[in-house]
């Protein structure tokens, strides 16, 4: 069931991480690079897949012993929820440039506290939810 789990988890956040980075241009605030974009935004979307997983009610049709429409639900709504608060904003000239580098840093740092917060209580939701059963 593990292996199951792990492997919607999987395939939904790689599917949900290059629609939203690569379709949609999401950056994290500070970083350019597509890679650590791409890779911040899977480790998210995968761990939420992963939890809401295994804690929501079963649904959808049953695929290689498990139902795999719960662990698309709490993605979309996170990448949903992403693309909303965090849109893509390009400077138009060099002195909005300069303040947009200000608001970065402030941000940056907000979103690399939160990232860490949510992912430890996810790996948490995780291991208790496998821990009870």
């Amino acid at each position: 069931m593990i292996l199951t789990d792990f492997t919607f988890s999987i395939i939904i956040a790689v599917a949900l991480s290059i629609a939203l980075t690569g379709l949609l241009e999401w950056r994290r605030p500070g970083e350019n690079s597509f890679l650590a974009n791409l890779g911040f935004v899977f480790v998210l979307l995968f761990l939420f897949a992963w939890a809401g997983g295994v804690w929501l009610t079963p649904m959808g049709p049953m695929m290689w012993g498990g139902y795999w429409v719960s662990f698309l639900v709490f993605p979309v709504l996170v990448g949903l929820v992403m693309a909303m608060l965090i849109p893509p904003n390009r400077p138009k000239n060099r002195r909005e440039q300069i303040a947009q580098k200000q608001r970065v840093k402030a941000a940056s740092t907000a979103l690399g506290v939160f990232f860490w917060l949510t992912s430890l209580g996810l790996v948490a939701m995780i291991l208790i939810h496998y821990l009870i059963r």
